[in-house]
Parts: structure tokens; C-alpha cells; sequence
């Protein structure tokens, strides 16, 4: 089963006693100071109990479970003050006085401290929208960050399992032909490694071009493409390194890697 249908799975079917009231729509904002996030609910009925559940996007997404994390009659504002600092889905369930009951569409929103580096926000962003693209035989805790594109023991007993991806990150660039008179374009630079198993299982990734099949697909859902929960970004470039990378294949592995570039557009002098 996908990540998304995992998630969609989670919410359970809606229904209940009566005719579900009038589906509400949600929308979610960070609070950017540590204190959670205010979820809006609108467009619902007065009468209508409304409970937000919010579902953490990190490496245990795959069996992760909702939470409540906050309630109100009709429509207004939930505090969702309950979350500390990364990504998270939220739905709400509003249900009637009757006992009917709708499900709103998830929501996909972050939490921050308000003192996260741009470099780290747009790392962490990559790493909760690439564990829901359900790359093939890659788990979600094989999705991981590391301070260089390294990681010990990996495939062995207690270590990461293989395939996985590592994500770290690399030099920032800076665009001096663009920007605005008070504003500049930063690329921070997101170095993707994918490494896939030994032995017989690394032929067989070569032999069906399931390494060609990862690099395309993380391409593809990055390139000119904005981050979801990075408001300063505004473009991302795909910067292809080695189809496969020597050092690896002569310690038995497949491994394939670029540079995700992400550029951010901020104000100057703050």
C-alpha cells in the first residue's frame, strides 16, 4: 500500500447515524514561534462538532496513527498547540447532532520554532515529500538525514535497511543576476544518494533498471517544482552527479546520486 493511501486508509469511513452535515473545508498555519499551529475550519454548520486529527510526517509515517489534537463546535479557529516542531497531515471529522459525520480532505502543513534555517527547513521538507512518493522496496525509514552523504553499518543488522536514500547538505549557490533591489536568490543545495543492496539483489536492480526507475522518479516530482512548506522558495533545479558512483560499485553496492538545488528568494540585510 502507498504512503497516501496509508493515510487515506487512516481516516476511517465516514457516516454515522443520520445525514452527514455540510463538509467543511480546512486549512492549517504554523504559528512560527513554537507553540503549534492554528487550524481554520469554515463553510460548515453551526451546530457541528468538529475534531482536527493530525497524523506526523517523519520515518515512521508507514505505521504512524492520527491524533486528536484539538476540538470546537461550528465553525472558528483550533489551537493545535499540542504539536512540537516538523510536518504533519491534519483532517477534521464534523459530525452532526444526529450522529452523521463527513471527513474533510487532508491537509498537508508544518510546525517550526521560528528559528529554523532556510537550509534545514528545505532538507526536512525534501525528506517528508519524498516519503510520499512510495519509491519502490524503499521503506520510509530509509529515508534519512545525515551531515554527509555517509552512513555506518547500513544494510547490516540494527543499520538502516537497503535500499535507502540519504539526504545532506551540500554548498549554496548564489544567483547574482536575479533577486530584486532589496531581495536576493539563495540555491541551497540538497545532495540525494540513493543506495541500493548487495550481492545477487544489485545485478538484479541493474539488470531491471529499478536505480533508473528512483532517480527519475525523485527527479520528477522536484524539478520546477516549489516546496510545499518553504515559503521562500520559488524554484528547484536538478543537478545530475554519477549515474553510478565507482567507490560504491566496488564495495558492492548501487548507488546513484544528484544535487537537488533549491532556491529561495529572501530579503536582504535581516
Amino acid at each position: 500500500m502507498s504512503l497516501v493511501a496509508n493515510l487515506l486508509q487512516s481516516l476511517g469511513p465516514a457516516g454515522g447515524g443520520g445525514p452527514g452535515p455540510t463538509t467543511p473545508t480546512l486549512t492549517v498555519a504554523d504559528n512560527g514561534d513554537d507553540t503549534g499551529a492554528t487550524a481554520t475550519i469554515a463553510g460548515g454548520d453551526s451546530d457541528s462538532t468538529n475534531v482536527v486529527y493530525t497524523i506526523a510526517v517523519d520515518n515512521d509515517f508507514d505505521s504512524a496513527l492520527p491524533v486528536s489534537s484539538g476540538t470546537r463546535v461550528g465553525n472558528g479557529t483550533v489551537a493545535l498547540s499540542s504539536l512540537s516542531a516538523g510536518l504533519y497531515w491534519a483532517y477534521n471529522i464534523a459530525t452532526s447532532p444526529d450522529g452523521g459525520e463527513v471527513v474533510t480532505h487532508p491537509v498537508y502543513f508544518r510546525v517550526t520554532t521560528g528559528i529554523d534555517a532556510v537550509h534545514w527547513r528545505c532538507i526536512t521538507d525534501i525528506q517528508a515529500k519524498m516519503v510520499l512518493l512510495g519509491l519502490s522496496s524503499i521503506v520510509s525509514g530509509s529515508i534519512i538525514l545525515r551531515k554527509l552523504p555517509i552512513e555506518e553499518g547500513i544494510g547490516e543488522e540494527g543499520g538502516v535497511p537497503l535500499p535507502c536514500v540519504i539526504l545532506s547538505p551540500t554548498k549554496e549557490q548564489i544567483k547574482h543576476s536575479s533577486g530584486t533591489n532589496k531581495q536576493d536568490d539563495i540555491g541551497y543545495g540538497v545532495q540525494v544518494v540513493v543506495l541500493s543492496s548487495t550481492g545477487e539483489e544489485r545485478e538484479i536492480a541493474l539488470e531491471n533498471g529499478t536505480y533508473m526507475k528512483w532517480r527519475e522518479d525523485i527527479s520528477r516530482a522536484f524539478r520546477h517544482q516549489k516546496l510545499p512548506n518553504v515559503a521562500e522558495s520559488w524554484d528547484c533545479y536538478v543537478e545530475p552527479l554519477d549515474s553510478i558512483i565507482p567507490h560504491a560499485w566496488f564495495k558492492g553496492l548501487v548507488a546513484t546520486a544528484f544535487v537537488l538545488r533549491i532556491f529561495c528568494r529572501e530579503t536582504r540585510g535581516t
